[in-house]
Order: C-alpha cells, then sequence, then structure tokens
C-alpha cells in the first residue's frame, strides 16, 4: 500500500514529459477558442444580401415569405 503514491508520482511525470502532452496543453485551449471563434468571424465577413430558395411543392407555405431587400449589418 506504500508504494501506490510512488507508481502514480512516475506514471504521472512519464505522461507529463511527453512532448505531446506539452503541446496539447498550449494548443487544446486556443483551438477550443477558434472552434468558437472563426465560424462568428468568417459570418462577419460579408454584409452582402443573401438569397435564399424555397421549394414548396405542396404550397402550404406560398403566402407566408416575402421578398424583401434589407440588409443586415
Amino acid at each position: 500500500m506504500n508504494k501506490i503514491p510512488l507508481i502514480i508520482k512516475r506514471e504521472y511525470l512519464t505522461r507529463v514529459k511527453k512532448k505531446s502532452f506539452i503541446l496539447m496543453t498550449i494548443l487544446g485551449p486556443i483551438l477550443m477558442a477558434a472552434l468558437f471563434i472563426v465560424p462568428v468571424y468568417v459570418a462577419q465577413l460579408k454584409g452582402d444580401i443573401k438569397t435564399i430558395g424555397i421549394i414548396d411543392e405542396t404550397g402550404l407555405f406560398l403566402d407566408s415569405f416575402e421578398n424583401t431587400q434589407l440588409k443586415w449589418c
């Protein structure tokens, strides 16, 4: 029972000394932030009018949509 802390310490140090652990400790948060920030940034790059096509073969939504020329900022 006395050797369990030694085993845990050895296992921990062998994992932490790996280059991949150190690299992912630094890059992990950066990649996670980029996962959220990049799509928002790309979405805001263009402020052009978007054309949306609606295919309604049933005719249920015929009068539900109107054609507008709004420009969203």
